[in-house]
């Protein structure tokens, strides 16, 4: 899923000639801090809210918009890097756009949408190894669970915390029942940090879909 897939029907632009009632208002409602200004079509900037909060109601926000550096997407990017992305800004929501024409805005709620969509939420258990950088080759993971019957869905990998210098990849699976993937593995001396069947998975997603929703407080 990309970003011109996760556009919100909710959230708007505001027009450089709204007022300052009319855009903190928005802003109250939808719970964000900054929104983007477009003229035309064309992206000219983003207000925030602490710039206008002491300013009479009725001025126009032109005089208040600045130029937008940090939140612009481009609407072929990936959900996953949609979710970096937000979470490097620390902005309540991201605007897409392509060559200045502003295309919409995402909020952490059609991210929490695209996740729920995604190979994540497929019925199936979730493998987790731990090996060093150098030792990962995806084609010979992916032949031990052919060989299994098994496909894989979805990889993440992450830096293990607790063991530097080493790495865990979950594998999401289209089966939950995994005993003959975890014997296997053991056999090739693959380090299996744990197995968990749907029910873990999908309790690890109402976890991320708090997360998503306190970001959007």
């Amino acid at each position: 899923m990309f970003a011109n897939q996760l556009l919100s029907n909710e959230v708007f632009p505001l027009k450089p000639t709204d007022s300052v009632e009319t855009a903190l208002m928005l802003m109250n409602d939808w719970k964000l801090l900054d929104l983007p200004v477009v003229e035309a079509g064309l992206l000219v900037g983003a207000i925030s809210a602490k710039d206008i909060e002491d300013i009479g109601p009725r001025t126009k926000i032109k005089e208040f918009t600045k130029e937008v550096n940090i939140g612009l997407i481009q609407p072929e990017m990936h959900l996953f890097e949609v979710m970096k992305r937000l979470g490097e800004t620390g902005l309540g929501c991201l605007m897409v756009v392509s060559q200045n024409q502003f295309l919409g805005v995402i909020t952490p709620k059609e991210i929490a949408k695209g996740y729920q969509q995604s190979a994540l939420q497929q019925p199936g258990g979730t493998v987790v190894l731990r090996m060093k950088p150098q030792d990962y080759a995806l084609s010979e993971v992916a032949r031990i669970m052919e060989y299994n019957d098994v496909k894989i869905l979805h990889v993440f990998i992450t830096q293990d915390a607790s063991n530097i210098g080493k790495i865990l990849i979950s594998l999401k699976l289209n089966k939950s029942i995994l005993t003959t993937v975890f014997q296997t593995l053991n056999r090739y001396n693959y380090d299996v940090v744990g197995i968990y069947d749907n029910t873990e998975v999908e309790s690890d997603t109402k976890e991320l879909d708090w997360f998503l929703k306190y970001l959007n407080t």
